[in-house]
């Protein structure tokens, strides 16, 4: 089977972001199950990358046996081409044009142009900006559309955690984002409907979607490679548990979701484990790329609290962590960061909102779930004084990717779903 993969921002890899390891994951998984995979990526402007440069990350997809081709994204002629007279600001605050919400869409003849050439069987379209773009081939190729964030919501969650929303500039934005959240749903539906097949890694957006009217969209479990595999316990006892609690935080430093995180610890995370564990008793070790804002460095500037940047590989992190900590509270998207976790057996305490992208996610079962800063910590220091809960997590968290998550399962779906539609196979058949 001939696939042609599009993506739209970063060249998938093993290291960047959520959703540049799922999609290496399924391009791995397809050129080692025999299928011939080829990579589309979009991007417009400069590389935003924290890690290797545009042509490491090429080869390295490159070294999968897919082929790579990046093409110049023209989304960002919306935005230079967008009227500014009173009308025009009033219609867009009513109801913007559809390429006004997803820029993507003046791409679709530049997509279309390179499909062509290529001639796949059928074309794997990750995340709205990819599905947009691909719209011009509906009748040329079957599509299978993956998605995860809703990006009205994305815009919302943003707009809360940007200083200054509540001056001019903060309020404009804000009627911006009304906007979307009014008119994106019947978009998003569309779109997906246009699909052969269509699915969300996020099992409440999926749900969301469904509600709306975008019939077929299932709930897919993210594929994440398997990193440490075989070894993941020998690498756990390389690093044997300290008196001190480790606790590891990772993501990058821009996301919204880690944002929101971050801005509890100081206040909520940190005092509690102050309180049960004495401020010698535990580390919080933060990896991701880019610098945090401003009040986030000066609150997070304390004893046993270290930024360490991006790292390419945090296998070593992972390993000698006691735990995982996701304090993200908002309901956005999937958390990819856990799904890692769990592949290294690397125990997790997380805000009790990543259960609804990951339903497989059970307190007390693989992960240890709270709603609030002091809940999340005294989870924490359960850990810290229970090593036999440690070790009990730690086993779950693995059997759990192993179960539903690995790419022999989960990619292997995504797979088996592109080979039906190429077939022109009913969905329901």
């Amino acid at each position: 089977m001939k696939v042609a993969v599009l993506v739209a921002g970063a060249v998938p890899n093993p290291a960047q972001s959520g959703s540049a390891v799922t999609v290496w994951t399924i391009v791995r998984h397809l050129a080692e199950s025999g299928h011939e995979a080829s990579v589309l990526v979009l991007r417009g402007g400069k590389l935003d990358d924290p890690g290797v440069g545009l042509a490491d990350r090429i080869e390295r997809l490159r070294g999968l046996g897919a082929e790579v081709q990046v093409l110049e994204s023209q989304a960002g002629r919306v935005f230079e081409q967008m009227a500014s007279d009173t009308l025009s600001r009033l219609r867009r605050a009513w109801r913007p044009r559809d390429e006004e919400m997803l820029p993507q869409l003046l791409d679709v003849d530049l997509v279309r142009s390179a499909v062509e050439e290529m001639a796949p069987d059928v074309l794997y379209a990750y995340h709205w900006e990819a599905v947009a773009a691909s719209t011009g081939l509906r009748g040329v190729v079957p599509r299978f559309a993956t998605v995860v964030d809703l990006p009205q919501l994305a815009a919302w969650y943003r707009w809360r955690v940007t200083p200054g929303r509540l001056g001019r500039a903060g309020l404009a934005r804000l009627v911006w984002v009304q906007s979307r959240l009014r008119n994106m749903p019947r978009l998003l539906v569309r779109l997906l409907n246009e699909c052969e097949a269509s699915g969300n890694f996020a099992a409440h957006h999926a749900a969301w979607l469904r509600r709306r009217g975008a019939t077929g969209c299932d709930y897919y479990q993210t594929p994440i490679e398997d990193r440490p595999g075989d070894g993941w316990r020998a690498a756990r006892q390389r690093h044997p548990r300290g008196v001190r609690l480790r606790l590891l935080l990772i993501g990058h430093l821009r996301g919204v979701s880690t944002l929101d995180g971050l801005d509890v610890i100081p206040s909520g995370v940190l005092p509690q484990l102050e309180r049960t564990l004495g401020a010698d008793g535990f580390e919080v070790r933060i990896v991701g790329g880019y610098e945090p804002p401003p009040h986030l460095q000066a609150a997070l500037d304390r004893p046993g609290v270290s930024f360490l940047g991006h790292l390419e590989h945090p296998d070593e992190e992972f390993a000698a962590a006691d735990a995982l900590l996701v304090p993200t509270s908002i309901p956005l998207g999937t958390r990819v960061r856990i799904i890692s976790a769990f592949s290294f057996g690397c125990p997790v305490v997380a805000h009790e909102s990543n259960a609804l992208g990951i339903p497989e996610l059970g307190d007390g079962a693989n992960v240890l779930l709270g709603r609030s800063g002091d809940e999340l910590a005294q989870a924490a220091a359960r850990i810290s004084n229970d090593v036999d809960l440690q070790d009990r997590l730690a086993e779950a968290g693995r059997a759990t990717y192993e179960r539903v998550f690995a790419p022999s399962i989960a990619a292997a779906r995504i797979e088996a779903t592109l080979q039906r539609i190429a077939a022109g196979r009913d969905p329901n058949g």
